[in-house]
């Protein structure tokens, strides 16, 4: 396997069928309240999210990488797509996505085909927070996700540019929003993140 031009020989890939049942144990799956959805979720009626403003910001990479390097909280975690049930591949022609500009290019017999999970011990938590970036700055109409192995949050790429992150309960929101704060991060305050007429958490 191959990133940036050098090859990862030990990074696991995790079959969609086991990284499902590694979420299903931590209550992750389709919504409940959009289960037509192929976007993952909390199975809870105490999950929330919330959305990290990226788009715009001056150094967006440096952004994402604090979301993410806090998020694994020092641990490892999952990249996964999860439109069309795991597979690499673009929804709207059946393309395979430019991997290599997500950080990872896997070898061409394997791309169209690629229906895995990728899986990320500490140290490559820079493939992680490059793939999110690539993905933020190409604006894909399908989400790229990643995981922190201690499975209590999701962090999701969206088509506007910014990070949604998805928590089994409002405890874990805030538990992250606090280590953000002491990593520098500094919540935009104009207009309110948390006000807007489609997202959910408009009401909190």
């Amino acid at each position: 396997m191959q990133t940036l031009g050098r090859y990862v020989p030990d990074m696991n890939l995790l079959s969609t069928d086991s990284f499902r049942a590694w979420a299903s144990a931590r209550q992750i799956g389709r919504s409940l309240e959009c289960p037509s959805s192929p976007d993952l979720g909390f199975r809870s009626t105490e999950a929330t999210w919330y959305r990290f403003r990226v788009a715009g910001q001056p150094f967006a990479e440096a952004l994402t990488a604090t979301i993410v390097t806090t998020a694994a909280a020092c641990h490892g975690g999952y990249r996964f797509p999860p439109y069309r049930d795991g597979r690499w591949s673009d929804p709207l022609n059946e393309s395979p996505v430019d991997l290599v500009g997500l950080g990872l290019s896997l070898a061409a017999s394997q791309a169209a085909d690629l229906d895995e999970a990728l899986e990320l011990i500490a140290t490559e938590m820079p493939l992680a927070i490059r793939a999110m970036t690539q993905a933020l700055v190409a604006g894909l109409l399908w989400s790229l996700c990643f995981l922190p192995e201690h499975g209590q949050m999701i962090l999701a790429t969206d088509e506007d540019g910014d990070l949604i992150g998805s928590f089994p309960h409002e405890n874990a929101r805030q538990s992250l929003l606090g280590a953000l704060r002491n990593a520098g991060w500094m919540e935009p305050t104009d207009p309110d993140p948390r006000v807007s007429e489609t997202d959910p958490w408009r009401t909190l």
